[in-house]
């Protein structure tokens, strides 16, 4: 009888609800007992902090930053509680002025729980002692620190920066002691340009000592930063010698001082210049000896790291021989329409060079006076116009010097 009962299942069922109902029981009995409880080191969130900045002042410090709080109620509520749903904010916008001010904290506890359900305790600790001090702002330059290597024929140029300034606000006895912002590039043989678009920085007092802890704001958390890295070579400078006047580059000697200087760039413009061209010397210009000038020239992918922009070639005319001429075979040619020219000059003394053979066969016949009108501003009356000179003696010989002119009559 007894088996039949306990297998029965109208038996199981009334047991379960009993069952059921006494767990309730125990639950509602158990969990429902008051309690209490501390939840320690809840962050305090500050609010009205920019309603300070107006007003030209900033915290500089606070009693505390953390909270720990003590609620009690039943422990249903209690242990829904917790430092991650539970807020402790600190409205500072009442704040006029300087100097410490005592500011009472709000706690807001999470949605889920039950008005009535859970209390707070200890309200007297709620408040917080608040210093303020005046606000400043100021703008710091930033500079670029290299601590690493490069490899013998590289350079680190100068830092390139964006932005070159910052922009800090805080605290003003914190914001006074900063006087720069630092990057610094560590790396070792660098061959290439350093390039960081979001590097941070150190703000760095007059010392040069690294600043900590201190209550400022900057205008910006990363900088761009590029530290070029270039080849650096030393390249000989050279000129073009032009034959002419009875010479060639056979008979002339010549220095450039400097004789060579020291460049830096990117390794592919670099690396093909194998010597730098100063410019053209013609030697039908160039008598027994010249100094002649030139700037040095350069591309703008170059930078000249001697700092030296020009150089002065010497040269000088070897084994040849040269004789002032008459020139008596004076012509004029292209005279513009309506123009008729009479020629004033005429015997024009030149200078002829060559060997001592040549120019002891060259007869002033030989020698030929041209002007050519085609591109002189033509007007009537006396004036001078430049003439080319032709040796037509069929040797190695020739003149020397291109400044030379002839006196002529214009008129209509």
């Amino acid at each position: 009888m007894g088996n039949k009962l306990s297998n029965s299942k109208p038996f199981n069922i009334i047991i379960s609800i009993l069952l059921a109902i006494a767990l309730w029981i125990y639950v509602v009995s158990v969990e429902n007992l008051p309690g209490s409880k501390t939840i320690y080191d809840i962050p305090i969130t500050v609010i009205g902090a920019d309603e300070l900045e107006n007003r030209g002042l900033v915290i500089s410090s606070m009693s505390t930053d953390t909270f720990d709080l003590h609620i009690s109620g039943n422990r249903n509520s209690i242990i829904k509680v917790t430092d991650e749903n539970t807020t402790v904010s600190l409205d500072v916008s009442g704040i006029t002025g300087e100097g410490k001010w005592p500011v009472k904290c709000k706690v807001t506890l999470p949605s889920s729980i039950t008005t009535g359900s859970v209390t707070t305790t200890d309200k007297n600790n709620y408040v917080i002692t608040v210093t303020v001090s005046k606000l400043l702002t100021k703008t710091v330059e930033v500079r670029g620190e290299f601590k690493g290597t490069v490899p013998d024929g590289y350079q680190a140029d100068s830092f390139v920066i964006s932005p070159a300034t910052i922009t800090i606000s805080g605290q003003e006895d914190h914001v006074n002691q900063v006087a720069y912002a630092l990057v610094t590039v560590a790396q070792d043989e660098l061959t290439k340009t350093f390039k960081d678009e979001e590097m941070g920085y150190t703000l760095m007092n007059a010392g040069g000592e690294k600043l900590t802890n201190l209550n400022v704001k900057c205008s910006v958390d990363t900088l761009s930063v590029t530290l070029p890295i270039v080849k650096v070579a030393e390249i000989p400078l050279t000129v073009q010698i032009t034959d002419g006047g009875g010479a060639t580059a056979d008979d002339v000697t010549y220095t450039i001082s400097p004789s060579s200087i020291v460049v830096s760039g990117e390794p592919d413009v670099l690396e093909p210049l194998k010597e730098i061209t100063l410019g053209v010397v013609d030697l039908s210009t160039v008598f027994d000896s010249e100094t002649l000038t030139f700037q040095i020239p350069l591309t703008s992918e170059l930078t000249n790291e001697s700092g030296i922009t020009s150089a002065t070639v010497t040269i000088k005319v070897n084994n040849l021989s040269t004789k002032v001429m008459d020139a008596t075979n004076i012509e004029v040619i292209n005279i513009p329409d309506g123009y008729d020219v009479s020629v004033i000059t005429q015997s024009l003394q030149v200078w002829v060079r060559g060997t001592g053979e040549e120019i002891a066969n060259i007869s002033n016949y030989q020698l030929r006076a041209v002007a050519d009108l085609s591109d002189v501003s033509m007007y009537t009356g006396q004036f001078k116009v430049p003439v080319k000179i032709y040796l037509d003696d069929g040797s190695g010989a020739g003149v020397v010097g291109s400044d030379y002119s002839i006196a002529i009559s214009a008129r209509k």
